[in-house]
């Protein structure tokens, strides 16, 4: 009688046992999944940050340098896909920089990969700027 009793006392914290370690792994793949996303983030962000370092230099080394007419609508579709821009890919990611003729502003857009069209992120960045002396007026993360 008492066997019974211990056999289905064990499966019983058996069960439990397997629960807790599944909701453990869970757990733990859920907490993965969140640290790749976030450090997608960050390469995203300090590529795109890369380009607007790269952008102020070509902006201080060559006067009325621009590679854009004014900017099109919706700007994250055009800075993507529509801007002409300058295109600068490597093996992890890269970044493009545009600078519409109209001045006075200049966006870097990093990405994920060799090539812009089939990047998984973007990272957008835009600076507003007077150009002689150059100096930065606002920086916006968007």
């Amino acid at each position: 009688m008492n066997k019974g009793y211990i056999s289905i006392f064990l499966m019983m914290v058996m069960v439990v046992i397997l629960a807790a370690v599944a909701t453990a792994g869970s757990v733990m793949i859920s907490n993965m999944k969140s640290n790749v996303a976030v450090e997608e983030t960050y390469k995203l962000f300090y590529l795109a940050e890369a380009g607007i370092a790269y952008g102020i230099d070509k902006i201080k080394t060559s006067p009325g340098f621009y590679t854009d007419p004014p900017a099109g609508a919706p700007l994250k579709n055009w800075l993507v896909a529509e801007s002409l821009g300058n295109t600068y890919p490597m093996a992890a990611g890269g970044f493009k920089i545009i600078c519409p003729s109209s001045g006075g502003v200049f966006y870097s857009v990093g990405f994920l990969g060799g090539d812009i069209a089939a990047s998984e992120g973007y990272g957008f960045i835009k600076i507003e700027f007077v150009a002689d002396p150059f100096k930065v007026l606002k920086w916006e993360r968007f």
